[in-house]
């Protein structure tokens, strides 16, 4: 992926600097600026892709935490050693199971899969829910429905709609 906008950087500061030394003819400042559009538009994609990636990584990531506590192959046994968050019981009820689920956060969530170095607090700022599904905040302005904003200590049942 870095590959790919240094490549994309590179094209756009060849044309700029091609388009610059045969400055005199309207035609050629009219291209080098439909280039220059069309080299921005393709930047924003590659860096707006890189944040989708992570917006579904992070969304698998709740769900199926959630899923795990709510289901008990995620509890105080087999996670107990790398959540500081509440678990249940290995042999909790289902609304035991319900009530660890419900009070389960982003945090825990990515805490559990070793992914807070990369989901860093100040990172996971840059998404939010949207009608209970993860986007990256400037791709959800776009979205029909209120932007719950992501904190590390939002519950997972918030994040994706589900209480």
């Amino acid at each position: 992926m870095k590959f790919k906008r240094f490549f994309v950087l590179l094209t756009a500061a060849t044309i700029t600097l091609s388009a610059g030394a045969l400055t005199g003819c309207d035609k050629v400042k009219e291209a080098a600026g439909n280039v220059k559009d069309a080299v921005t538009s393709m930047a924003d994609q590659v860096n707006n892709f890189d944040s989708n990636v992570d917006a579904g990584k992070l969304d698998d990531v709740l769900r199926n935490f959630y899923a795990g506590i709510k289901s008990g192959t995620v509890n105080e046994t087999t996670r107990g050693q790398y959540v500081t968050a509440e678990l249940p019981a290995h042999n909790a009820t289902t609304a035991q199971k319900a009530d660890a689920a419900s009070k389960a956060t982003v945090f825990s969530a990515l805490e559990d899969q070793g992914m807070t170095s990369h989901f860093t607090e100040e990172y996971i700022q840059e998404f939010v829910s949207v009608n209970g599904e993860i986007k990256p905040k400037n791709a959800a302005v776009s979205e029909a429905g209120a932007a719950v904003p992501l904190t590390y200590n939002t519950t997972i049942a918030t994040a994706l709609g589900l209480s």
